[in-house]
């Protein structure tokens, strides 16, 4: 007698196993699923919230970080340079009383540093007047270090670098290479028992722009 082919085991209608799963090797039509696109949709969303939410703490603590550079720059205060038993004599030429350097508790957007040198200032007084006068020691072309020179007209200086000069007052001898004349300081001279306490507001400004500014 001839033999029957048997079905395969375990195999249900259509080549599928009773719980529903494929055959292997089976690739007909409903094998496979594409996911649905409002779960694709819903997937982003929640990624897209979850990362919003993820920057909010990140921009706070930036916002923390960089808080000091925000803080508006407080106004210089008058620094104590020196004490005059008497302003000199200008009725005949620009009296000069001397070059002091400046210290001061600096504090830029993080840190603190007291007594830290800022700059230098020369005092003079200009001619005719009893007013001690503040000059920034630097020049305004570029920021060099200006020198004092006598002679017997009375006292000039001079920037070393470009050749940049000055009356005794700050103003320029013409023709001059800086945009302006030396940046001159509010000074205050106040009178105690036959002596004089001079204090001056010290500030640096940008070079090379004919206007004052005070560096930021």
């Amino acid at each position: 007698m001839d033999d029957i082919p048997l079905a395969p085991l375990n195999e249900g209608p259509r080549g599928r196993s009773p719980a529903g799963a494929p055959r292997p090797g089976h690739h007909g039509p409903g094998s496979f699923q594409e996911p649905p696109r409002r779960s694709f949709f819903y997937q982003a969303l929640t990624a897209l919230i979850g990362g919003i939410v993820g920057l909010a703490p990140l921009a706070a603590g930036v916002a923390v970080y960089l808080d000091p550079l925000r803080r508006k720059k407080t106004a210089a205060s008058a620094v104590p340079v020196t004490s005059l038993d008497r302003i000199p004599d200008a009725t005949s030429a620009d009296a000069y009383v001397g070059l002091y350097k400046i210290t001061a508790n600096r504090q830029d957007a993080w840190n603190q540093y007291p007594n830290e040198p800022v700059g230098a200032v020369y005092l003079v007084v200009p001619k005719g007047t009893k007013e001690v006068k503040a000059l920034n020691a630097t020049c305004p072309h570029l920021g060099c270090f200006v020198d004092l020179q006598q002679s017997d007209k009375g006292y000039t200086f001079k920037c070393p670098c470009h050749t940049s000069a000055f009356h005794g007052d700050g103003s320029r001898i013409m023709p001059c290479v800086s945009p302006r004349d030396m940046d001159e300081l509010k000074c205050d001279v106040v009178e105690r028992n036959g002596r004089f306490d001079v204090s001056v507001v010290f500030e640096n400004f940008q070079p090379g722009l004919e206007e004052k500014k005070p560096k930021t």
